[in-house]
């Protein structure tokens, strides 16, 4: 340690552990931000003493540090997704507030009819944005002028600290813009967008906003000539993802320069929906913050409110809906299944799913019934069917619950006979994903039913997605990204499962307690056989 890091740690110590200090300061020595995991322990307002990097004090701040993500348990931090392993825990962006999908749905609109005033704000943009800029305080000003100039909103400039430009209604936060120079210059512009919007969300956690919904706000990364939205809001813990990646502002490529147009005035169309959105909420009366509810996607959170029950089996992805408990009518869909009899549902969220097979395939008694198939915004689906209560995955029947080789044949000829079945009808269904995973079967051993008809299709029709996991799964030769999806393949996938199931070998960690009931019956003079139905 220099003499400069010596004098440092002299007058810190004093106030801080040894140990701590001395931890911070060979890292505010080396400016080292991969060191970043030698000083979690720290709050931010320790490192702001210490006078660490700024690189590193906004990490830390993305993390969650001085946010209302406190309130949860530290297992849980905000996801900042694209920028963080699988493992974060975040609800897709456009599941979490309806102004998001919104948003990507105008994107994608060929039907979006831009005002004069739009093309002529785009035409200055590109213009202004291709000049070379003496530093960013300047290329920020120039943005300043042409944004007061296009939105009926209020603004903010170059809060020192805070934010570069601020768009606002009622001074309450509708969007950050971020600026730099040029690209690779001054730092990055997605990361201090999060960490400005995770420090206003902290500024204000007590506002009705926070309480009432999810503060969704868009993040503007301008960067030189390139423009790009993000997204972000509160759900249990603050959420930051890319809404469209960045385009080019220029005018030399026409489809770039359509999908430039489609982006800013879906973008100013969806500015003035948020403020008619907080207005609302501010018409509504204060309430608590409901961590349960805000970590839902928001077509359940009207369902939640009125008191039916939700159960998660797969965070943003699937939920058991309990419709018998609730204190008030509930949403539509919801109410005339609930009206049918139903007291349980399972809800699926997904962006593609062959609900014609589906239906197709429970006229058969090979599925689960299946209710509804609603779009929802931002290219998303939400999926209502029937909770198969009693019923295990063969997966996890195998896994958790080990059988014995004749319980496992009689599962195996369920299963062959739910395909052959449900291949008996003329539709030509293929389900596209047979693994043991989306088979259940019930605690009789009765019946086994496929689900999950997300890669469903007519066969010869119909393709398997672009993106499919070949490292863990063994597909059957043709069963491959983009290619069409075809009967065979349900029928060489099944078998292979079947089959590699059927020679699993001894799990030590999932079969040892079975071990001792065995011996101990042998040792009684039970013969093998008249153990062998119980494992």
């Amino acid at each position: 340690m220099g003499s400069s890091g010596n004098e440092i740690w002299n007058v810190l110590v004093r106030h801080f552990d040894e140990e701590k200090v001395t931890k911070v300061v060979e890292a505010l020595e080396d400016e080292c931000i991969y060191r970043l995991d030698d000083i979690k322990d720290f709050t931010l307002a320790e490192l702001r003493d210490l006078n660490v990097p700024a690189g590193m004090a906004k990490m830390l701040l993305l993390e969650g540090t001085l946010s209302p993500s406190e309130q949860m348990s530290d297992t849980k931090p905000p996801a900042l997704l694209n920028y963080r392993p699988d493992t974060a825990r975040g609800l897709p962006i456009a599941l979490v507030s309806p102004v998001f999908a919104y948003f990507l749905d105008l994107c994608d609109s060929l039907e979006l009819t831009p005002t004069a005033k739009d093309s002529a704000f785009v035409n200055e943009l590109c213009l202004k944005s291709s000049m070379a800029y003496v530093d960013e305080a300047k290329r920020c000003k120039m943005l300043f002028a042409l944004l007061r100039a296009y939105l009926p909103l209020e603004f903010l400039v170059d809060e020192v600290g805070k934010k570069d430009i601020a768009i606002l209604y009622q001074r309450q936060l509708l969007a950050i813009c971020q600026v730099k120079n040029e690209e690779g210059f001054s730092g990055n512009a997605y990361l201090e967008a999060g960490a400005y919007y995770v420090r206003d969300l902290s500024d204000n956690r007590d506002e009705v906003m926070v309480r009432c919904e999810r503060y969704p706000v868009f993040l503007l990364e301008i960067t030189g000539a390139l423009l790009k939205v993000s997204g972000a809001a509160f759900a249990s813990c603050p959420l930051v993802e890319p809404l469209k990646m960045g385009l080019l502002v220029r005018r030399t490529n026409h489809k770039e320069m359509d999908a430039l147009c489609r982006m800013v005035v879906a973008l100013r169309k969806s500015l003035l929906k948020l403020v008619s959105l907080r207005a609302a909420v501010m018409r509504r009366p204060a309430a608590e913050l409901d961590l349960a509810a805000v970590d839902l996607p928001y077509p359940l959170q009207e369902f939640y409110s009125t008191g039916g029950g939700v159960m998660v089996l797969s965070f943003g992805k699937l939920y058991v809906l309990d419709l018998q408990h609730s204190r008030d009518v509930l949403p539509t869909p919801f109410e005339q299944i609930k009206r049918s009899g139903v007291t349980k549902i399972l809800a699926k969220f997904c962006q593609r799913y062959g609900s014609q097979v589906h239906a197709d395939w429970f006229s058969r008694g090979c599925t689960p019934k299946l209710f509804n198939t609603m779009r929802l915004s931002g290219d998303w689906l939400m999926v209502l069917m029937e909770y198969m209560e009693g019923y295990t995955d063969l997966q996890r029947k195998t896994n958790v619950f080990p059988v014995s080789s004749a319980k496992w044949n009689k599962i195996s000829s369920l299963a062959r006979k739910c395909l052959k079945d449900a291949q008996a009808s003329t539709l030509r269904g293929v389900h596209g994903d047979l693994r043991l995973d989306n088979l259940l079967v019930d605690e009789g051993l009765t019946h086994v039913l496929a689900v999950d008809f997300e890669r469903a299709g007519i066969e010869g029709c119909d393709r398997y997605p672009f993106f499919m996991n070949h490292t863990d799964v063994e597909w059957p030769a043709g069963a491959s990204d983009n290619q069409l999806l075809m009967q065979v393949h349900d029928n060489e996938l099944l078998e292979s499962q079947l089959e590699r199931k059927h020679k699993r070998k001894y799990d030590w960690h999932n079969d040892r307690s079975f071990v001792p009931k065995k011996l101990a019956a042998l040792a009684s003079g039970a013969s093998v056989s008249d153990t062998e139905e119980d494992f």
